[in-house]
C-alpha cells in the first residue's frame, strides 16, 4: 500500500489564497504553505515568534522576509530557523491588526474562545476551506510536501530544502554540505516567486 502524501496543486493553492476571506484562516494556510512548518510547530508559535527583516539580494534589490525558530518536533531540543515570504507577512499583519489588536495573549493563533489553537483545529480549518471552495480534499501535510516540490521545481538544491524544512532522516536527503543562512534566505526568496500567489 502506498502511503505517499500527494502535494497540493498550484490551482488549489491559488483558489485557497484567493478564496479564504477569514483573516486568521488565510494567515494559517499561507504560513503552512510557505514555511513548511508542521501543524504542531504552527500552533506553538507566539506573536513574537516571527520577525521581519529586509534582505539585500545579490542583484542589489531588497526583499522583506519573515523568520523565526521552532524546536524540531522529532529532534529533542534542537531548533531550526524557518522563513516566510511577503504574502504571509502581509496576511499575518492583517490578521493581527484586525483581530488581535489590543489583546495580550502570547499565542499567534487563537480560537474563537480565546485559547491557543491545536493541530486538530488547524486541520479542520484547512478541510473547511477546501470543502467550501469546492476543492478536492487533501491531507494538511500535503502543504509541506508541496513546498518541497515547489522548491525543487524552482531549482533549489536539495541540501537547502533539507535544511529549510528540518528533515533529519536519511530517507529524505543526504547531507553533503551545510548551507549558510545567507544561502538559505537567497534560495527561499528566489524560489517563492514561482508560487501561484506571487
Amino acid at each position: 500500500m502506498n502511503n505517499r502524501v500527494v502535494s497540493v496543486s498550484d490551482d488549489a493553492l491559488g483558489a485557497l489564497f484567493n478564496g479564504i476571506f477569514a483573516l486568521r484562516d488565510k494567515a494559517i494556510v499561507l504560513l503552512l504553505a510557505e514555511s513548511g512548518l508542521r501543524m504542531s510547530e504552527v500552533v506553538a508559535l507566539n506573536r513574537s515568534s516571527i520577525r521581519v527583516e529586509i534582505h539585500q539580494m545579490p542583484d542589489g534589490t531588497a526583499k522583506p522576509i519573515g523568520y523565526g525558530q521552532v524546536i524540531q518536533a522529532k529532534t529533542t531540543g534542537l531548533e531550526r530557523e524557518f522563513f516566510v515570504g511577503p504574502a504571509t507577512i502581509a496576511a499575518l499583519g492583517a490578521y493581527l491588526e484586525a483581530e488581535r489588536n489590543g489583546d495580550t495573549q502570547a499565542a499567534l493563533f487563537l480560537s474563537t474562545n480565546g485559547k491557543r489553537l491545536d493541530s486538530q483545529t488547524v486541520r479542520r480549518i484547512v478541510q473547511k476551506w477546501t470543502m467550501q471552495l469546492g476543492l478536492a480534499p487533501f491531507a494538511t501535510h500535503a502543504l509541506r510536501v508541496g513546498l518541497v516540490e515547489r522548491f525543487c521545481n524552482a531549482g533549489m538544491h536539495y541540501q537547502i530544502v533539507k535544511k529549510l524544512l528540518g528533515y533529519s532522516g536519511r530517507d529524505y536527503f543526504k547531507v553533503l554540505s551545510h548551507p549558510t543562512r545567507d544561502m538559505l534566505i537567497r534560495e527561499y526568496l528566489g524560489a517563492i516567486t514561482s508560487f501561484p500567489w506571487y
